[in-house]
């Protein structure tokens, strides 16, 4: 079933369920409205959410301009708001352009909103929002997140006209973070990341393994030496941070597993991708929480590891402490 059949079949069960309960008759348009100003509107975030989550099934092109306006009425609470900028983004219709613009650059918006305008932008595929997602990038340091910076690189990647490219490959950052964003939106503009690619040798006693899974990097750390008792080894999962640097975190989780015989896995979820990994991308199509999974049932069948524990470095230091803890309690005994 196609994604435009599936969004009629769960709009006809909507309008049937309105039609038993309160005897209306609505429309697509009506539909589509009581949504967003009575679910996006509404006080309650979860509420809020759980009429967001339902629009973007339920939302068409069509749909664009009314959800502008009620974008520039300033109506909706914090939740419903992050929504409507995202559905509207989502959509792609460069009309909306103007509308999210002055949204960005209204004094008033929240900074959680304007990073959201940031990536919606780049749903739009519009030139004309080439110059303010440079500004962006170009003053992460100052006037913007560093995080900010990542999603413009992302966005102009989205984008994706030659104009974008030009943008891209022109005053490159200095930031590791960004660099790298860069480089993951410049091979997914030029069709470079191979989506089908899955590495299965995986041989023990290799120092370090990079490795692909469906477009998804990795780094390995397989152990030549099995504990005494000859099982498998155990892996250690460490997940990087905002700076999506797998093999620093690799290097520092080796720090600790290496003497006792465990493997790590050092995932690489890149921007393009998973968009807001470390919310679990909970909006968006790409789960990074199930792209793990998937990849740790992959690395434990191809190179015969048994258990699992997991880090997410979010923060680094968190991670050191962990692996000088560790070193510590065996040093004391």
């Amino acid at each position: 079933m196609s994604k435009e059949e599936r969004r009629v079949q769960l709009e006809r069960k909507l309008l049937d369920r309105i039609k038993t309960r309160e005897g209306l008759n609505l429309s697509h348009e009506e539909l589509i409205e009581r949504l967003v100003r009575g679910g996006l509107g509404d006080k309650d975030d979860i509420r809020a959410i759980e009429a967001g989550i339902l629009l973007r099934e339920l939302v068409s092109p069509e749909d664009a301009r009314f959800l502008t306006l009620v974008l520039k009425q300033q109506l909706l609470n914090f939740e419903g708001r992050k929504f409507l900028i995202e559905l509207i983004g989502r959509l792609g219709d460069r009309r909306s352009y103007g509308v999210l613009r002055d949204e960005f650059r209204n004094p008033l918006t929240k900074m959680e909103h304007k990073a959201l305008v940031v990536d919606a932008l780049g749903y739009l595929k519009d030139d004309r929002a080439i110059p303010l997602l440079i500004e962006v990038i170009q003053n992460y340091d100052k006037n913007y997140p560093k995080a900010w910076g990542v999603r413009a690189l992302v966005a102009l990647s989205r984008i994706g006209t030659s104009k974008a490219h030009y943008a891209l490959t022109t005053d490159l950052p200095s930031d590791y973070a960004l660099l790298q964003a860069l480089r993951w939106s410049v091979a997914y503009m030029q069709n470079k990341v191979n989506l089908q690619l899955m590495h299965d040798r995986m041989p023990p006693g290799r120092k370090n393994l990079t490795l692909q899974y469906k477009g998804t990097e990795y780094y390995l750390y397989h152990p030549v030496l099995r504990s005494k008792n000859q099982y498998r080894p155990r892996l250690l999962v460490c997940i990087h941070g905002s700076d999506f640097n797998g093999g620093k975190m690799l290097a520092m989780c080796k720090k600790f597993a290496k003497d006792k015989r465990i493997a790590v896995l050092a995932p690489v979820f890149d921007p393009v991708a998973f968009p807001n990994f470390g919310q679990f991308n909970y909006r968006g199509e790409n789960r990074p929480d199930v792209r793990l999974l998937e990849l740790l049932d992959w690395v434990n069948k191809k190179a015969k590891i048994e258990e699992i524990s997991c880090i997410k470095g979010t923060n680094l230091l968190v991670v050191e402490k962990f692996i000088e803890k560790g070193i510590e309690k065996k040093k004391t005994h």
